[in-house]
């Protein structure tokens, strides 16, 4: 299951404050451990940077006031969030859990994408965005795998690309060919040669 979010923060900006409340309010002590076990954010050991960063925490407080989401993902939880050590493009990536259990990725500004939870039969988190807009660059490709995960292999159209993980982080630019909303055939490879096909 994916959930992808476009929305802007200058969007929803004017429920900030409201949302924010609300979360905290909710979430009570050991919140922050109980929701990164149930989203499986613990296997992923690069992501040991608690918080975010002022802008993305604003945006999931905003998406948590809209509502967007809510029956599928409940709360965005930013207290038991986690940043990755690894870089997009320059760009940060957070781990978000949720009160339902599942995990969202939020790219510096950039939307978020939320999940079903990281775990040994569902290692791998893969997002195809367009970063730069209608114009721009060609299309990313990127995401997370948790420990032991060594390669990412996955289909955009008839294509095949296989991308080494480092640092629990992927990803693979595309050519301004390369079709954005195609993605298939996603599997992760660990180090012990198995392979593990996503559904």
């Amino acid at each position: 299951m994916r959930f992808r979010n476009r929305c802007r923060l200058s969007i929803m900006a004017g429920s900030i404050t409201v949302a924010a409340a609300a979360f905290f309010a909710i979430q009570g002590a050991g919140a922050p451990r109980a929701s990164n076990e149930a989203a499986g954010v613990g296997l992923v050991k690069a992501s040991q940077v608690a918080a975010l960063d002022p802008e993305t925490a604003r945006l999931a407080a905003s998406l948590n006031a809209s509502g967007w989401g809510a029956a599928a993902l409940g709360k965005r939880l930013p207290d038991a969030a986690r940043r990755l050590t690894a870089t997009i493009d320059g760009k940060h990536l957070f781990l978000v859990p949720t009160t339902k259990g599942k995990v969202c990725q939020m790219l510096d500004g950039a939307g978020e994408s939320c999940f079903e939870p990281l775990s040994r039969t569902h290692p791998v988190q893969l997002v195809g965005d367009d970063l730069s807009g209608p114009g721009g660059h060609a299309p990313v490709f990127y995401g997370v795998a948790v420990d032991g995960v060594r390669a990412v292999t996955f289909k955009t159209g008839a294509q095949s690309h296989t991308v080494e993980v480092t640092d629990n982080v992927f990803v693979f630019h595309g050519d301004l060919t390369t079709p954005v909303d195609s993605l298939n055939s996603t599997s992760a490879t660990f180090d012990d040669g198995t392979v593990v096909a996503l559904p």
